[in-house]
């Protein structure tokens, strides 16, 4: 009878030491499991934080259309130098052909005036 008892205890005190925590083990356990909460949480949070900081799809549109209308002005822009220089340089032309036909009615006018005066004597 005694060698029963003796495994009877032997099996209870295994069986209490894996199922029986005692309060400094009950402690750590919490302790971990706090931990764990804790850094599950604060997982929770920092992934909110990150998607609550980036742009919305209304204001990433909206900086799409700035980008594109800038694209437009500055397009629209080259388009009204180019046509500004070529004006200039059509103008530049025209002054330059008045002065060239200028010059020659000039030098038509002063050959006819010296050809009605009889030339040079030499």
């Amino acid at each position: 009878m005694l060698k029963k008892n003796k495994e009877i205890f032997i099996f209870f005190m295994l069986f209490y030491e894996k199922n029986v925590l005692l309060p400094h083990q009950k402690r750590n356990l919490n302790l971990k499991k706090m931990k764990k909460v804790l850094s599950i949480i604060a997982v929770a949070a920092m992934t909110t934080a990150f998607v609550a900081c980036g742009p919305s799809k209304e204001e990433m549109e909206k900086a799409e259309q700035l980008k594109q209308d800038s694209i437009a002005a500055v397009e629209k822009a080259k388009l009204d130098s180019i046509a500004a220089a070529a004006a200039e340089a059509e103008k530049m032309a025209m002054e330059a052909n008045a002065a060239r036909m200028a010059d020659s009615a000039r030098v038509a006018d002063s050959v006819a005036a010296a050809s009605k005066k009889g030339g040079k004597k030499h």
